[in-house]
């Protein structure tokens, strides 16, 4: 049941839409478990311009990883960039070393 909030914003409401879709492809429980998570990016060609096409979350001391696609950030409201940001404020980290990412798919 959705209760209205007067004082709920836009913005808010992304953001607890992220997180919704966080939790429920993760299994986390609340915002501080996404310090806990590592994050890297597929991207794709269209039309000549190179886009995000999924985001790999993966919890640290698992080897469990989940996608995340374009459409599915779409359907929150947000885009690749602001979902990116969101992980990045509440902690998560970002693999970028090419050989550890290899070793853990």
């Amino acid at each position: 049941m959705i209760i209205y909030n007067p004082k709920s914003t836009v913005e808010s409401l992304v953001q607890d839409a992220l997180f919704g879709l966080i939790k429920m492809k993760t299994g986390i429980a609340n915002h501080d478990q996404i310090r806990g998570l590592e994050f890297f990016m597929t991207y794709k060609k269209i039309d000549g311009i190179i886009k995000i096409s999924s985001i790999f979350l993966k919890k640290r001391l698992l080897s469990d990883i989940t996608r995340i696609s374009d459409t599915e950030v779409k359907l929150c409201g947000s885009t690749n960039n602001e979902f990116i940001e969101f992980l990045r404020h509440k902690g998560a980290h970002q693999i970028v070393d090419k050989k550890s990412l290899l070793e853990k798919i």
